[in-house]
């Protein structure tokens, strides 16, 4: 579980707890931590993995993924995204961030596959500030 203090000296040394209060961080954590177990009970987590592998047409794949789940019907990939907005405006902007990061997601899969033989079976991005997740595609 989160700790409200560890955060709180978390964001003074960054110099954004003015900006970000500690027991809001911690809500957030404990909501996205509630719906990843809700999804992938007792599945094993892994968090900031670098991923290089051959991707489609000669291309090659490198990045980090921010969370991948080891479920037993495949991967599941979660990207996190800051978000913060409301209303129609941030239906908006959900749509442009799936177009946007969605692909990445799909590229990442395509790179697990090749790496390991399994598939993905579900790419997400989470914004942690809204509490929600959107299907990555």
């Amino acid at each position: 579980r989160a700790d409200p203090t560890e955060i709180g000296q978390i964001l003074r040394a960054w110099g954004i707890d003015g900006a970000l209060d500690a027991q809001t961080v911690v809500a957030q954590i404990e909501a996205f931590r509630v719906w990843r177990e809700s999804k992938w009970p007792g599945c094993r987590v892994r968090v900031e993995v670098p991923i290089e592998a051959d991707g489609p047409q000669g291309t090659r794949i490198r990045g980090n993924i921010d969370l991948l789940i080891d479920a037993p019907d495949g991967w599941g990939l979660i990207d996190h995204k800051a978000s913060s907005g409301d209303g129609e405006a941030e239906r908006s902007l959900h749509s442009s961030l799936v177009g946007t990061y969605g692909p990445q997601l799909a590229l990442y899969g395509y790179g697990l596959q090749s790496a390991t033989g399994r598939q993905t079976a579900e790419r997400w991005l989470y914004l942690p500030v809204r509490g929600e997740a959107l299907r990555g595609g």
